[in-house]
C-alpha cells in the first residue's frame, strides 16, 4: 500500500528578488555618487606671544594673502561684509568677531575689515594669532 505524499504549497510573495533589486539600487546609487569634500581655507596666521584663546565667536573672517575675504567660508567683498556686519548686530548686539588675516595680508585689507567692523558697531573684534614655536 502506497501513501501519497503530503504537497506543501507556499503561500505568500517570494522576497528574494525585491531584496535583489534593493541591494543592486543601493550599490548603484553608492558609486553614482561623488562626495565632495568641504574646502578649507589654509591661513598662515602671525605670530604673537600674547595670544589668547578666544572663547565665544560668532563670525569669523578670513583674509587671504591676494586680498580674497570670506565670510564664515564663503567667499565675499568689503560691502557686503559690512551689510552682514550690520545685519549680525541687528540680530546679537554682543557679537564677537574673529578675524584671521594671513601674515602676508596687505595692511590695507586688514583695516577696511576693521572699519567695517567700526562703522557697524561691533565692538569685540579679534584677531588670530599663533603662538612662535619655541627652537
Amino acid at each position: 500500500m502506497e501513501f501519497d505524499k503530503a504537497t506543501r504549497t507556499h503561500h505568500g510573495i517570494n522576497m528574494v528578488p525585491l531584496i535583489n533589486i534593493v541591494f543592486l539600487l543601493l550599490i548603484f546609487f553608492m558609486l553614482s555618487t561623488t562626495l565632495v569634500a568641504p574646502e578649507k581655507i589654509i591661513v598662515e596666521t602671525p605670530q604673537s606671544e600674547n595670544s589668547k584663546e578666544q572663547e565665544e565667536v560668532s563670525l569669523t573672517l578670513t583674509i587671504l594673502r591676494n586680498g580674497e575675504i570670506y565670510l564664515n567660508n564663503k567667499i565675499t567683498s568689503i560691502d557686503s561684509v559690512l551689510a552682514a556686519f550690520q545685519a549680525s548686530v541687528q540680530k546679537n548686539e554682543n557679537l564677537n568677531v574673529l578675524i584671521k588675516a594671513d601674515a602676508n595680508t596687505t595692511t590695507k585689507d586688514v583695516i577696511s575689515v576693521l572699519k567695517a567692523a567700526r562703522t557697524a558697531g561691533i565692538e569685540n573684534v579679534a584677531l588670530a594669532t599663533q603662538i612662535p614655536t619655541k627652537k
